[in-house]
């Protein structure tokens, strides 16, 4: 079973719905990149702890999870180079 949480971050590995499930990961890992940026570019602890958070998600989940990080970053109007 997944931890509920990583380095001090929920991963949510106890809500059911899977919908809110993914929308909290993408807001976790926004404001992880928020928290550890500057001028567009996150630090290596960012970093870090953006991987490692991934690291914990199941597989299966990942996919939606990396939407909703995708749409919090595009909501605060940041865009990650790809």
């Amino acid at each position: 079973m997944l931890a509920n949480e990583y380095n001090g971050f929920a991963t949510f590995a106890d809500v059911e719905d899977k919908e809110l499930q993914a929308f909290n990961r993408g807001r976790v890992l926004c404001n992880m990149y928020v928290d550890n940026s500057e001028n567009g570019k996150t630090n290596d602890k960012g970093f870090a702890l953006i991987v490692g958070y991934f690291n914990r998600i199941p597989v299966a989940e990942r996919a939606s999870a990396q939407d909703q990080f995708l749409a919090a970053m595009k909501k605060e109007g940041l865009i990650l180079a790809s």
